[in-house]
C-alpha cells in the first residue's frame, strides 16, 4: 500500500532480529531498526515500525522514532495499512 501511495518514491522492508543454528548466532540490523524505510517525493525520510494489534515498540523503536521525527523526518509505529497510510500526512 506504501509503494502505491503516489507520495512514496520508495519504501523498503528492513529486516533486523537474529539466527541461531549449530553454535552460531547471527544477528541481523541494529538494535530498534523500524521495519519500513522510505522516503516522500520531495525527499523527506521516514520509517515505520509494523506491530501486531495490542503489542508496542521496544523502547530502543520509541527512541528512532524520536530521532527521525527531531531530524525532520516522518517516523511511527503501526498496525495496520490505514496506521502507515496516516503516518506519511504526520507534519
Amino acid at each position: 500500500a506504501l509503494r502505491a501511495d503516489p507520495r512514496v518514491v520508495f519504501a523498503d522492508r528492513r529486516n533486523s532480529g537474529a539466527i541461531h543454528g549449530q553454535g552460531v548466532h547471527i544477528f541481523l540490523g541494529k538494535t530498534g531498526t523500524l521495519d519500513i524505510s522510505l522516503m516522500l517525493r520531495g525527499g523527506r525520510y521516514g520509517e515505520i515500525e509494523v506491530k501486531a494489534p495490542g503489542k508496542k515498540p521496544s523502547s530502543e523503536q520509541y527512541q528512532r522514532i524520536e530521532l527521525i521525527r527531531s531530524g525532520g523526518g516522518i517516523a511511527g509505529w503501526a498496525q495496520s495499512v490505514e496506521d502507515a497510510i496516516a503516518i506519511l500526512s504526520d507534519p
